[in-house]
């Protein structure tokens, strides 16, 4: 009898750990899901071979799985970031309300390949800009040691309270590149320094939806040789997974064959390359930069002022400087507004007293200059030694701390912004991460930018990675985003499955630089151009 109870219990134990196994697969004992299965359910492909990014249908794909870095130390995502959602497309002009923006830090780097992120800056308080935490497919509980996160993606299987096993969260390397020095650099200035801000901010919240950040970038001085090198070096070396915001002039455009080819993605831009526009490598959420810019130029105007003669002087340095004077040409007559008189002029003049002169003679209202902040003071230095005091116009990197060394000849001055100006209350969050990361860099609209980007890939794109994220699925996640406006920092965005992104975003914030500061409307609206709606 006692040997029949024992075999009975035995069976009993056995039969409890049968039930035991089966809760453990459809419990939280453990995530059973395959990768595919996790990244399907959130509409994300789990293909990993190299698909070139140039077809104008069909989903473009990535290239192989980044090699594991260095881990960063990161603290717990706070809450607090912009919202998502979408807006009704505007009419042609149409006010469209922005939003608040979130913060971001970072620790000083060599200029030349220097990584950001791993080790470094990664202590600090987490800003007040924080993305919400994760919800859904994707999220992670908490984390664990040396860059892991307890728990599997939210939503899986699992019983309520049940302790999860670590899942170790890959490290995601991006590059960056573009130019640190010279009149260019003063141009891109709070750039790179945002970029670095972002990346030791976002890892003191857990880095992206708990994968570690570390950023790689180079300075390229401005020349496409060098360029090809370091991005070259990133992909191939460095296995950058996509690159972030590069803040290049004159050299983008010749490295995006070789990143179509090996199906690695562009995460926005400075927006100094207009061509960049027409690749299916790059996603830039901002004001494209070809017709973009020249729509920038006329709204601006056509929102701030009643006068309509326009002279332009445009860089002989960069190329797009003689695109952009061609589009806002083709422009002409928007509005009442017309173009009277160009000239090419060059970042090296001391004086530009000739061209500011026969813009006089052509009956110029309003002169329009491409090119850096302290090219366009003198610009406006030599005609206002001729007593010739017109509206001055100038893109949007002039929003700038270094405007307020000038602001005695730009006062007055019109521009845009592709986002809240780096001054409103909206981008506090930027500013303060600036502060405690990067207090002595410049600060301005294109580092406000790189900011935005962060919380873009923070908020949105983040969560739908998996845990060793490739090329592929940063580039099928991107195409998720549907008439997204980042609780109001962007106009509505999607992405179309085609090269021709030069319609994806026609919509600034007009700014006027009065009195040392950069002013908008009081809604702080985006306005776009006639007839312009979201792709897709």
């Amino acid at each position: 009898m006692a040997g029949r109870r024992s075999h009975k219990g035995s069976a009993m134990r056995k039969h409890l750990a049968a039930l035991v196994c089966a809760a453990t697969v459809l419990g939280g004992c453990g995530n059973v899901t395959t990768r595919a299965e996790r990244l399907a359910a959130r509409g994300i492909s789990d293909d990993r071979s190299v698909v070139p990014l140039t077809s104008d249908a069909g989903a473009p794909a990535g290239a192989a799985v980044p090699a594991a870095g260095s881990t960063v130390g990161a603290g717990t995502a706070a809450a607090g970031q912009p919202g998502g959602g979408s807006a009704p497309a505007p009419a042609g002009g149409e006010a469209m309300p922005a939003a608040a923006g979130g913060s971001g830090r970072s620790a000083a780097s060599p200029r030349t390949a220097a990584a950001v992120g791993s080790g470094a800056g990664g202590s600090g308080a987490a800003g007040s800009g924080a993305v919400p935490a994760a919800t859904g497919a994707g999220a992670s509980a908490g984390r664990g040691p040396a860059g892991s996160v307890t728990g599997g993606p939210a939503g899986a299987p699992g019983a309520a309270g049940q302790p999860q096993p670590a899942v170790k969260r890959s490290e995601i390397v991006f590059g960056s590149f573009g130019v640190e020095a010279g009149p260019l650099g003063t141009i891109s200035g709070p750039a790179p320094a945002a970029i670095r801000a972002w990346v030791a901010d976002v890892n003191t919240r857990g880095g992206l939806a708990g994968h570690p950040v570390r950023v790689i970038l180079a300075d390229d001085g401005g020349d496409p040789a060098r360029a090809q090198a370091v991005v070259r070096q990133m992909v191939e070396r460095d296995k950058v997974v996509a690159f972030f915001y590069p803040y290049a002039i004159g050299t983008l455009v010749p490295v995006l064959p070789y990143l179509e080819e090996k199906g690695i993605p562009v995460l926005g831009q400075m927006g100094a390359e207009t061509l960049a526009d027409y690749s299916a490598a790059v996603f830039q959420p901002f004001m494209a930069a070809d017709k973009g810019t020249a729509w920038g130029f006329m709204l601006s105007l056509a929102a701030q002022t009643d006068k309509k003669k326009i002279g332009i002087l445009w860089c002989r340095e960069v190329a797009a400087c003689s695109l952009v004077k061609d589009g806002i040409r083709k422009l002409s007559g928007y509005k009442g507004l017309e173009v009277v008189y160009d000239a090419q002029i060059s970042f090296a003049q001391p004086d530009y007293t000739a061209e500011v002169l026969r813009a006089q003679q052509a009956g110029v209202e309003i002169l329009m200059t491409f090119a850096d902040i302290a090219t366009v003071n003198r610009v406006a230095q030599s005609a206002h030694r001729q007593s010739y005091h017109p509206i001055l116009s100038a893109t949007h990197n002039m929003q700038h701390t270094d405007a307020l060394n000038y602001a005695d000849e730009l006062d007055g001055l019109l521009t845009y912004s592709r986002i809240p100006p780096f001054n409103s209350p909206k981008m506090a969050a930027y500013l303060k991460a600036m502060r405690t990361y990067q207090p002595k860099a410049p600060v301005g609209e294109l580092g406000g930018a790189a900011y935005v980007m962060g919380q873009l890939l923070e908020a949105r794109i983040a969560p739908l990675l998996d845990d060793d994220p490739s090329p592929a699925e940063i580039t099928e996640a991107m195409y998720t985003l549907h008439n997204e406006t980042l609780g109001g920092l962007l106009p509505p965005i999607t992405f179309p499955r085609q090269k021709d992104r030069s319609e994806v975003n026609l919509c600034v914030i007009p700014v006027t630089f009065k009195d040392k500061k950069f002013l908008t409307p009081a809604s702080e609206a985006f306005v776009c151009a006639p007839n312009w709606k979201p792709a897709g």
